[in-house]
């Protein structure tokens, strides 16, 4: 990949959902290194399938889908992790291991071996559990955590993997504002130091309006802006989106999307 080439590039994109059905586009999707991309858009417009679809679980339509330069399907599974990683909606941990062995897992396409507790991956996934907060819960097995420290160790997961494009859906589900907050400054800050992509599907308009660099708005009627967050997350196009009124509003500096009427 040369410095500086778009880490997504999706000319003429079309997102699909898993049984067919044509959710919206055409558009041109191009992410760059050191963005994060937060994706907005009422439930059911198609956020989970586009994430889907970058990640490799759902074919591309439209035109050819490059990560990192190469067309998506020309990556095997194992490449394809080191390019890629995601967080589902709905994490869910293999039976039986505990929190560090859970993120063990994610090291594996950067190890030789299978599952080895070499010294820095060890170091890797522990480091990974403290920037979310969960050290202390290493030895713990995972059907014992609750829905929130789950969520913080997948998330905790996909930071040990390392890849170049981070994708991520729903990634605030089962947090607290507290953890919302603190994963959302972190994704920003890993991509701006890291040089790396961050793409996350959100619900909480004002979260990603004060941590993502860009947007992908979905409307009502499967138009989509992308772009700039401040310059695709105006008011009436985010009421439009979310079918409900919003009004935009700043606090201490940063922007805040708050119910501008009663629902009808």
């Amino acid at each position: 990949m040369m410095p500086g080439a778009p880490l997504i590039d999706w000319r003429g994109a079309v997102v699909h959902s898993p049984d067919g059905r044509r959710l919206f586009g055409p558009f041109d999707w191009i992410v760059a290194p050191g963005e994060f991309w937060c994706i907005v858009g009422a439930n059911g417009a198609g956020k989970s399938s586009l994430v889907g679809t970058v990640a490799g679980l759902l074919a591309p339509r439209g035109g050819p889908l490059l990560l990192a330069g190469r067309p998506i399907g020309n990556y095997d599974i194992a490449s394809l992790a080191r390019v890629r990683g995601l967080l589902p909606q709905s994490f869910e941990a293999p039976f039986g291991l505990d929190a560090l062995q859970t993120v063990m897992l994610a090291r594996e396409p950067r190890a030789r071996r299978w599952l080895r507790d070499a010294p820095a991956d060890r170091e890797a996934a522990l480091a990974a559990l403290a920037r979310f907060d969960v050290e202390a819960l290493a030895a713990r097995d995972m059907a014992t955590l609750s829905g929130g420290e789950r969520q913080r160790v997948g998330l905790a997961s996909l930071l040990a993997q390392r890849p170049l494009v981070y994708l991520l859906d729903e990634p605030l589900t089962h947090l607290d504002l507290r953890h919302q907050v603190a994963a959302m400054r972190l994704f920003a800050g890993l991509a701006a130091a890291e040089a790396v992509a961050v793409v996350a599907a959100v619900h909480d308009v004002s979260l990603a309006a004060r941590h993502a660099t860009h947007a992908l708005l979905v409307g009502s009627g499967g138009e989509v802006r992308t772009g700039p967050a401040d310059a695709v997350l105006e008011p009436e196009a985010v009421s439009d989106a979310l079918g409900f009124p919003v009004r935009r509003i700043v606090v201490d500096g940063a922007p805040s999307f708050v119910p501008a009427g009663e629902i009808a």
